[in-house]
């Protein structure tokens, strides 16, 4: 039941209750942060959303449009904090 109401809340509730490091972990085993479930790569990459239950997994930043994990709490290209992308 808990399972059910985090993945009914909306994508920027539920990526902010996710811990950075555990984001990190969790992707590195080609788990869903939020279902857990196995994750199906690409040519090695992770997809951008879960099959499952599309939580977003890669963004681009808005400013220099570097593609990145949307966990990151800065952009690795150009340092934009996320807090800033997002408002």
């Amino acid at each position: 039941m808990r399972k059910q109401a985090e993945q009914a809340a909306p994508q920027q509730e539920r990526q902010s209750q996710i811990r950075y490091e555990t984001a990190l972990q969790t992707l590195g085993r080609s788990q869903c942060l939020s279902c857990e479930r196995s994750l199906s790569r690409s040519d090695g990459q992770l997809p951008n959303f879960c099959m499952h239950w599309g939580l977003q997994i890669h963004c681009d930043c808005p400013r220099c449009n570097h593609h990145h994990l949307s966990f990151f709490p800065y952009c690795p290209a150009c340092g934009l904090a996320a807090s800033t992308a997002e408002s």
